[in-house]
């Protein structure tokens, strides 16, 4: 069972189980699902900026270098962002849901 969780959820979400535990003692479950996909779209969305960012420096860096003419597409710039918020949501929605449904008392003796 133990190593059934660890796999399953991800270790930003896992270590902040108990304080997610005090807030879903106080309010409905359905919000610490909202907050764990909210967590995920932006850790994840942030990781995309950075690599985004990452890549423009490269392409810079390598076109100036060799005298050429730097040219990259305005929609990749998005497109890193929202690869990365994409795929964080779908990554954290199974996370989420457990975390939603779990009781209060369970989740703040972990």
């Amino acid at each position: 069972m133990a190593l059934e969780r660890e796999r399953d959820e991800p270790a930003h979400l896992r270590g902040r189980r108990r304080h997610h535990g005090g807030i879903c003692g106080r309010g409905p479950g359905p919000i610490i699902g909202a907050l764990f996909l909210c967590e995920c779209g932006a850790l994840s969305a942030a990781g995309g900026v950075a690599g985004a960012s990452l890549g423009v420096i490269v392409v810079v860096v390598v076109s100036l270098s060799r005298s050429w003419s730097t040219v990259i597409a305005p929609w990749t710039l998005a497109a890193g962002p929202a690869a990365g918020l994409v795929t964080g949501l779908v990554a954290g929605a199974y996370p989420a849901r457990r975390a939603a449904r779990i009781e209060p008392l369970e989740a703040l003796r972990h």
